[in-house]
């Protein structure tokens, strides 16, 4: 386990038809899309948490994350988190913060689990949306 993080937590972003800067994705070029938060369990990997959606083009990461998990972590919890989650040091671990951690390759694994689920649920997505 990485210390005192129990979960890693990522933005992800799904396109939609609607059209307007306030949902425009820098991860889509400018197109439509909206942006969700997902929480991944570092021990077992299963899908913990998820909040959303917002409109891409008007929520980062840091902003849905104090809208709400902020507040549900436990006092000395903190979550795992790329450089989308910079601040906040005492809730979020990750590259953005001056937090050292005695186990990079770690932190990169459980990161890149995380990925792989944001493209896997955009994949699934992709069959029953065109675009």
């Amino acid at each position: 386990m990485l210390n005192d993080c129990t979960m890693t937590v990522d933005g992800t972003d799904f396109r939609i038809p609607q059209k307007g800067p306030t949902f425009a994705s820098h991860k889509y070029a400018g197109k439509s899309a909206v942006r969700y938060e997902l929480g991944v369990d570092i021990i077992a990997g299963n899908l913990v948490w998820i909040q959303g959606p917002y409109p891409a083009g008007t929520y980062n990461d840091i902003k849905i994350f104090n809208q709400c998990l902020r507040h549900h972590l436990e006092p000395g919890e903190r979550v795992e988190a790329d450089e989308g989650y910079r601040g906040h040091v005492d809730k979020v671990k990750g590259p953005g913060n001056d937090v050292s951690s005695k186990n990079v390759v770690m932190q990169g694994r459980v990161r890149a689990r995380h990925e792989t689920l944001n493209g896997r649920l955009k994949n699934w997505g992709i069959l029953s949306q065109v675009f």
